[in-house]
């Protein structure tokens, strides 16, 4: 009977244990990022950036932060018309709409994303982009600060 009760015990502690380790397995914060396309200017950066949240619980992007020349600089939070889509027929405008950046903080719900348009502001003619990645800051709402290096071979690159 001894024997019967140690095996019970054994069987619900790796049990327990499992639970254990596969709550924060699924609760930790884990976030992909990936820029589909971008616009520097002397004096800005437009990026069309996707966000996805491979954690079971949602997640809060407060601010996202661009490193640049060994500075950190942070997008704007507010919605800033970023591009302009227009329509014509026959050589005349028939519709017009303005696109805005996203507004902070970014809210994804869990195994879930988002993608929208961020603008960063640089001190004029102070941006550098390097041909081949962008390295950012993504601070979230559970007191975490996340460093990327997004590539941006793949990225469309979109001059205005």
């Amino acid at each position: 009977m001894e024997k019967f009760t140690f095996i019970l015990a054994l069987i619900g502690s790796l049990g327990t244990a499992y639970s254990v380790i596969m709550t924060f397995y699924w609760h930790r914060v884990s976030i992909d990022c990936r820029v589909i396309e971008y616009c520097p200017t002397k004096d800005a950066l437009i990026a069309y950036i996707s966000f996805i949240n491979l954690s079971r619980l949602p997640i809060s992007i407060t601010d996202i932060c661009v490193w640049n020349d060994c500075a950190l600089y942070s997008c704007v939070h507010t919605p800033e018309i970023v591009k302009t889509v227009n329509r014509a027929l026959n050589n005349k405008q028939t519709y017009q709409q303005p696109i805005y950046s996203l507004p902070l903080p970014i809210n994804i719900p869990s195994l879930s994303g988002t993608s929208g348009y961020l603008y960063f502001l640089f001190p004029q003619e102070n941006f550098e982009v390097d041909a081949k990645s962008l390295t950012v800051e993504l601070s979230t709402n559970r007191h975490l600060t996340l460093r990327k290096t997004l590539s941006l071979e793949k990225s469309l690159h979109i001059v205005q």
